[in-house]
C-alpha cells in the first residue's frame, strides 16, 4: 500500500526499494513461484521502466514469465498482463518489429476472453503506439477508431480511456499530415478533461501538452506558448520538475518560443530538457534524440551553426538506424540537418539534399503531406533565378496551395515562401502572367 502510494506521486526509486523489502520478506516463507510472489515481481519490474531501467525491467518480467510457464497457470490476467509488460518493455527499448509480434501474440490469446478484455484493448491500443512508430499509420488509425467505439459506446466520451484513445487518434493524424483534424480532437479532449477530471488530472496535463505542440505545428505560437506555460506550471507542481511529464511539455515550449524568435528562453528551456533526459535514458532512445534535435534548431538560430550540425548528424544517424529513413521522425530532422546544411554552404550540397529529401518525403508520406512540401519549398528556394527561376515559382505555389490546406495563415513558413517569390521574381525579370503573386494567395 505504501510503495503504491508512493508510485501515485512518482517517487519510483523509493517505491521500488519498500517494495524490494516487501519482496525480500515474503520470500522468506512463501514459495518463489507463489502467485503473490509473481504479482510483487511484476510490480517492481513497472517500477523499474519507470525510472527507464528498461533492461533490467525486461528480465525482470521475463523471469515472471517463466515462473507461469513452469507453474503452467495458463492464460490468467496477471500472466497476461506480464506479457502486455514485457511487448511494452520492447518498445521502450525501440525493438517495434519484436513489441509488435509479442502484441499480436497477446491480442490472439486474450481476443476471446471476457476475463482478459481489458488487457485485449490495452494490448491493442498499445499495438497502434508500436505501429505508428513503424510508419503504419493507416492500421494505427483504424485501431484507434475502433476502440473509440468500443469505449464511447461503453464509458462515454468524458471517461479518461475514450479521452486517451481520442488524443492518441489525434497523434497519428498529425503525423499522416492531417494537422487541423489533429488539432480540433485536442481541443475538445482538453476541454473536456478540464471540466470533468480538473487541470491537475495526469491525463489532462498530457492532453494539454500534446495541444500545444500541436497547436505550434500549424503556426499558432502565442496560443501554444499560453497553454503550454500552464500546463508546464501545474504538472511541476504534481510531478515535479524533473519528471518526463515536465520535459516532455518543456521541449515543446522551447519550439514555440524559437517560433516566436525569442532564442535564449528557447535554448535555456532546451538545454534543461536534454541534460535532465540525458541522465535517465540510454544516449540512443528516441525521446532524448528529440530533445537533442531540438536543441540544435536553436543553435542554429543563435548562429552556432557547426553545434547544431554535428548534433543534427549524429541523432540523424542514430534515428535512421532505429527506423529507417523513410520514416516521419528521421524525415523531421533530415529537414532540419538540410537547413542548417543550407545556413552553412549556401549552395549546391543544400539542394542536391532538399531534392532527396523531397523524393523521399513524397514516397514514404505521400505528395500533400507538409513535410513533403516544406521540403519541396527549401529545394525550389536553392534553384538558381536566372536559370531556374520559374520552376521555383512553380513549386513553391504548389507547396502554398498544399501547406494552407494543414497549417494556419499565420505560420512562419508563408512569409518566407513570399520573401523567396518576390526574390525569383526579380532573378527572372518579372512575374509570369500565368503565375500569381504567392503572397496574395
Amino acid at each position: 500500500m505504501a510503495s503504491r502510494f508512493l508510485e501515485n506521486f512518482g517517487k519510483f526509486s523509493d517505491a521500488e526499494r519498500l517494495l524490494q523489502r516487501a519482496l525480500d520478506w515474503q520470500t522468506q516463507s512463501t514459495d518463489p513461484q507463489d502467485p503473490l510472489i509473481l504479482d510483487m515481481k511484476g510490480r517492481k519490474g513497472e517500477l523499474l521502466g519507470c525510472q527507464s531501467r528498461f533492461r533490467e525491467a525486461e528480465i525482470m518480467f521475463r523471469e515472471v514469465e517463466e515462473a507461469h510457464a513452469a507453474r503452467q497457470t495458463g492464460d490468467t490476467p496477471n500472466r497476461i498482463r506480464n506479457l502486455i509488460n514485457i511487448a511494452e518493455v520492447l518498445s521502450d527499448q525501440v525493438k517495434y518489429e519484436e513489441s509488435e509480434k509479442r502484441y499480436r501474440e497477446v491480442i490472439a490469446r486474450a481476443k476471446d476472453s471476457p476475463e482478459l478484455r481489458f488487457n485485449y484493448l490495452l494490448s491493442r491500443n498499445n499495438l497502434a503506439f508500436v505501429l505508428r512508430r513503424r510508419n503504419k499509420f493507416e492500421e494505427a488509425e483504424r485501431i484507434y477508431r475502433d476502440l473509440i467505439a468500443i469505449r464511447e459506446a461503453e464509458a462515454g466520451f468524458e471517461h479518461p480511456d475514450t479521452l486517451m484513445n481520442y488524443s492518441n487518434l489525434a497523434i497519428v493524424l498529425s503525423d499522416m499530415g492531417k494537422l487541423k483534424e489533429s488539432v480540433e480532437i485536442n481541443q475538445r479532449c482538453y476541454s473536456t478533461g478540464l471540466r470533468t477530471h480538473g487541470a491537475y488530472h495526469p491525463w489532462t496535463l498530457l492532453s494539454g501538452s500534446n495541444l500545444g505542440i500541436q497547436l505550434y505545428d500549424v503556426g499558432r505560437a502565442e496560443e501554444a506558448e499560453g497553454l503550454l506555460r500552464k500546463v508546464l506550471s501545474q504538472a511541476e507542481r504534481v510531478f515535479g520538475r524533473d519528471h518526463p511529464r515536465v520535459m516532455h511539455t518543456l521541449d515543446s515550449l522551447a519550439l514555440v518560443l524559437l517560433q516566436q524568435g525569442r532564442i535564449h528562453e528557447a535554448l535555456e528551456a532546451a538545454e534543461r530538457a536534454v541534460l535532465n533526459r540525458g541522465i535517465i535514458l540510454d544516449h540512443a532512445h528516441p525521446t532524448l534524440l528529440r530533445s537533442q534535435s531540438t536543441l540544435a534548431r536553436i543553435l542554429q538560430a543563435h548562429g552556432r551553426l557547426h553545434e547544431a550540425e554535428r548534433i543534427l548528424r549524429t541523432v540523424l544517424t542514430e534515428l535512421e538506424r532505429i527506423f529507417g529513413k523513410g520514416s516521419i521522425f528521421p524525415l523531421e530532422v533530415r529537414y532540419d540537418y538540410g537547413c542548417v546544411l543550407r545556413d552553412l554552404y549556401n549552395g549546391e550540397e543544400a539542394k542536391e539534399f532538399f531534392q532527396s529529401l523531397w523524393m523521399t518525403s513524397e514516397e514514404a508520406l505521400g505528395k500533400n503531406h507538409p513535410r513533403t512540401l516544406l521540403a519541396s519549398v527549401e529545394y525550389a528556394i536553392s534553384l538558381e533565378p536566372q536559370v531556374r527561376g520559374q520552376e521555383a515559382r512553380n513549386v513553391l505555389l504548389n507547396a502554398t496551395h498544399g501547406l494552407h490546406n494543414s497549417l494556419d495563415p499565420g505560420h512562419p513558413i508563408f512569409d518566407r515562401i513570399a520573401v523567396a517569390d518576390l526574390a525569383l521574381q526579380s532573378g527572372i525579370g518579372g512575374r509570369d502572367a500565368e503565375t500569381p503573386n504567392i503572397s496574395e494567395l
